[in-house]
């Protein structure tokens, strides 16, 4: 990782809601619901973007319990979505419309292609009394900033000014990755901010 560590600025911490675990999310179509949207504290920055896309909850065939995050459109709910497709893309706004009126479980930000940008995804990191893991302790506390609780209530979301010196990491053993802009992907976004130890 480069030495520009400056991360998109958050605003104010979360309103003090229990956040250990998964709440029901908006189409219940599934055992897995993702926590709600808190599109209030979704950094400026990103919101000004025409990079977003919504999801919904799908059933992973390789990983029974577990949920696919499938993105669709946000100017056609019913049609999946690209990350190689910016037509498919859409603004902040109109994925927040698509959200409240529970035609998909979250919405997410396209990374593709973006240069500037770094998103960090730790999974499991979050026990059930509301503690971080060592690991994702240790990256937190090395990298201040935009940090955020991700759909499932478990893991975190970070989101950095910064490019990736090589490739992008994916280690499934730690449960940390590490995504620039050289990869097609989205990140969801809940806009639940991490405040705590």
């Amino acid at each position: 990782m480069t030495d520009d560590r400056s991360a998109v600025s958050p605003s104010a911490a979360t309103d003090g809601q229990d956040l250990k675990s998964p709440v029901a999310g908006q189409t219940n179509n599934s055992t897995y619901a993702a926590l709600p949207l808190n599109p209030d504290d979704i950094p400026e920055a990103l919101k000004a973007l025409r990079r977003f896309v919504v999801f919904r909850l799908a059933k992973k065939e390789s990983k029974p319990g577990k949920r696919d995050k499938v993105p669709y459109q946000p100017e056609h709910p019913s049609r999946k979505a690209s990350t190689r497709e910016p037509s498919t893309w859409s603004t902040f706004d109109k994925a927040i419309e698509v959200y409240s009126t529970d035609r998909a479980d979250g919405i997410g930000f396209v990374l593709t292609d973006i240069k500037t940008l770094i998103a960090i995804d730790l999974d499991n990191c979050i026990d059930t009394n509301g503690k971080l893991s060592e690991t994702a302790s240790e990256i937190v506390g090395a990298l201040p900033g935009y940090w955020e609780i991700s759909p499932s209530g478990r893991g975190l979301h970070g989101i950095f000014e910064g490019s990736l010196p090589g490739p992008d990491i994916a280690d499934n053993d730690s449960g940390v990755e590490m995504y620039g802009g050289g990869s097609a992907r989205f990140i969801t976004l809940t806009g639940h901010l991490w405040c705590g130890a």
